[in-house]
């Protein structure tokens, strides 16, 4: 279990959840082995695999081995990775609080430019735009046009946004919608604080501001803690 939290970077809990509902659907079982939780695909689930990757590779007949060219597969492939990469980009440029991200940020943010030239190739223009292409300070930014909005407002990420005043409060203060980013931020200031405190107790430093250290490495981790409930779906 902890090897796969580790592996798909999320909270243990929203695993915990997954997990349970893949299990409910009789895709996945699970096994204790010396304490730890296993997890294996059950029948059902491997069949589900095997059709997932037929749909984004070619299929091969099994007489003679010999390849079908799926075209329309091969597509779907190229559509899902650039859907996934396109919601990343609205969702983190209309929750950002600027309102805006530079080209250079969607490029960390996508981590592929060829993607990336065909999002902003395709959805930069009527009647499917998406994205607005705007200047700041002389560099190359995009922005939510209006169809961009209204999906914005129709996204889990937003809906959560605006339900929540912790995770509304955590975006603005990391930048970050997506909550590994935001935990991550919160375990590396917590640290820093109580390290920092635990420097001013050795120096003898007065009591106040080591109270204020603890304090904040506390507000912090807890912060983190909550977060970690937080389920964007």
């Amino acid at each position: 279990m902890s090897e796969l939290a580790r592996v798909i970077g999320d909270t243990r809990k929203s695993i915990l959840d997954s997990l349970r509902k893949l299990e409910k659907k009789e895709l996945i079982s699970k096994t204790m082995v010396n304490g730890e939780l296993h997890i294996s695909l059950s029948q059902k689930g491997e069949e589900y695999v095997k059709k997932l990757i037929e749909l984004f590779h070619p299929i091969k007949v099994s007489d003679d081995q010999q390849l079908l060219q799926v075209p329309v597969r091969l597509n779907l492939a190229k559509e899902v990775i650039t859907s996934l990469n396109l919601y990343k980009i609205i969702v983190k440029t209309g929750l950002s609080r600027k309102g805006w991200l530079l080209v250079d940020e969607l490029k960390n943010l996508v981590g592929d430019e060829k993607i990336l030239t065909i999002i902003l190739d395709s959805f930069t223009m009527p009647p499917t735009r998406i994205l607005r292409r705007i200047k700041i300070a002389g560099r190359d930014a995009v922005e939510l046009d209006k169809m961009g909005q209204e999906i914005l407002r129709k996204s889990p990420h937003y809906t959560v946004f605006r339900s929540n005043s912790i995770y509304r409060l955590l975006v603005r203060l990391t930048g970050s919608p997506w909550v590994f980013e935001i935990m991550r931020f919160l375990s590396i200031t917590s640290f820093v604080f109580l390290a920092l405190s635990i420097l001013l107790l050795v120096a003898n430093a007065p009591t106040v501001l080591i109270a204020v250290g603890f304090l904040t490495a506390l507000i912090f981790l807890s912060l983190g803690i909550t977060v970690s409930y937080i389920k964007v779906e």
